[in-house]
């Protein structure tokens, strides 16, 4: 007698890692790209942007990609990686998505097991720093916050990949989903300082991979 389970292919949410098929492409692409950056620091990894209408996917191979870097490529290259869920009110303005972002990094990371403990103390650091440049930039009034040299993405990432390389780190991996809220409710140009940001990473020698 066979006993029924429920679909794993459910239209109405990502599919289990274990349950993606095909884009093997794609996934060679990213495979490629993890390695060659992690394994070779002069190679400055390549951004994947993924494109498609609602239920194509998308947050599917972001699981994907998360399940190889974590579970398949483990014994091959120490990952810290965090997948940020995009919302619309995340999007109104830099500080906000910034706040959100480093927020997500210091609560929703995922690393080897073997790491944990020395990676969980570099977290809470950062994480005390990030939360009071948030609350002082809450107290400060809109022409004061734009005076007020707080640090911004580039900067929390360049402290946070300086600290992450020293506990044998090679790579840090942040997956943005639903990305196109950038495009459609975000603050004018903001996919463009996002890519400039990135870059600028890439530029000063930070090994992180958007």
């Amino acid at each position: 007698m066979t006993k029924m389970t429920g679909n794993p292919f459910y239209a109405r949410g990502p599919v289990e890692p274990q349950y993606f098929a095909n884009r093997s492409e794609l996934l060679q692409f990213f495979v490629q790209n993890i390695e060659d950056a992690a394994q070779n620091k002069n190679t400055k990894p390549d951004n994947i942007t993924i494109l498609g209408n609602w239920g194509i996917g998308k947050t599917s191979t972001l699981l994907k990609f998360q399940d190889i870097i974590h579970n398949e490529k483990k014994d091959v290259i120490n990952v810290f990686s965090v997948l940020f869920p995009l919302k619309p009110s995340v999007c109104e303005s830099t500080d906000v998505f910034t706040s959100s972002l480093l927020n997500a990094i210091s609560k929703q990371y995922s690393i080897s097991v073997s790491l944990k403990d020395r990676i969980g103390d570099v977290i809470k650091e950062e994480a005390k720093i990030w939360e009071q440049w948030k609350l002082e930039s809450i107290s400060l009034s809109p022409e004061l916050r734009r005076e007020s040299r707080n640090p911004d993405l580039v900067d929390a990432l360049t402290r946070l990949w300086g600290k992450l390389e020293k506990k044998g780190i090679d790579l840090v991996v942040i997956m943005i989903d639903d990305i196109h809220y950038m495009l459609t409710e975000g603050w004018s140009g903001s996919l463009y300082d996002l890519r400039t940001d990135i870059q600028a990473l890439a530029t000063g020698g930070q090994n992180i991979f958007l």
